[in-house]
């Protein structure tokens, strides 16, 4: 039997003083789906956020491909490849279960956070339009890993040109977001297309160390 990609062992955590999840042990071997059965309060969603780092004070073991996690901030630990969604209507409602899982809370996050709605058309048109836009984000984040591997040849070393480039290209980027708006500040194909135009024309010469630093920091203070 080959060994697990997700290794969970004696994890251990609690919510203040509360002694929540008591020494669970899981493995997730690759290709594999794994379910967490149990009635309300029995700790499935504990164990999940244990996991994620989302609950600051656990002990125990949690191995993702061989690294240790349990010592992780959060954004690293997102860093890694672990996507957590959440059972509410905090998801972004154009993606598949699959694409919620690959772009929720990273990089992607703050565009789909304020351009993505829930659509109000038919189930039919609605599907297909939810297609559309999955598939050019795919195109658009085939086109963000071209850049970052030019900037790596460049010499860039740091782990967030991802969220750097993606921020960069983010025509929303400097909106800001109001009480009580529920409109979008564009509709999500509108931002698409200029995200997309972006990234065609995104100049590598223009990135220095300094900017990198500060998404860095930026990064922290989200998985703080």
């Amino acid at each position: 039997m080959s060994e697990p990609l997700l290794a969970v062992r004696d994890l251990h955590a609690w919510y203040g003083e509360g002694h929540a999840l008591h020494g669970v042990n899981l493995d997730v071997r690759r290709g594999e789906t794994v379910t967490l059965l149990g009635r309300n309060g029995v700790g499935k969603t504990t164990t999940l956020r244990a996991i994620m780092g989302l609950i600051r004070k656990r002990t125990g073991s949690v191995t993702f491909n061989g690294k240790d996690l349990i010592r992780l901030p959060l954004h690293r630990v997102a860093h890694q490849g672990i996507g957590f969604v959440p059972e509410e209507r905090g998801i972004f409602a154009t993606l598949t279960v699959d694409e919620n899982l690959r772009f929720a809370g990273g990089a992607y996050g703050a565009l789909l956070k304020k351009v993505d709605r829930f659509s109000d058309r038919t189930l039919p048109v609605s599907l297909r339009e939810r297609e559309g836009f999955a598939a050019r984000l795919l195109e658009i984040d085939a086109q963000v890993k071209k850049i970052i591997e030019a900037l790596q040849a460049r010499g860039f070393k740091s782990p967030y040109l991802r969220n750097y480039v993606v921020a960069r290209i983010n025509p929303v980027r400097f909106h800001k977001v109001k009480k009580g708006d529920t409109k979008p500040p564009m509709p999500l194909a509108q931002a698409l297309t200029r995200m997309a135009a972006s990234a065609k024309t995104f100049k590598l010469e223009s990135v220095s160390n300094s900017d990198l630093a500060w998404v860095a920091v930026g990064a922290g203070a989200q998985g703080e």
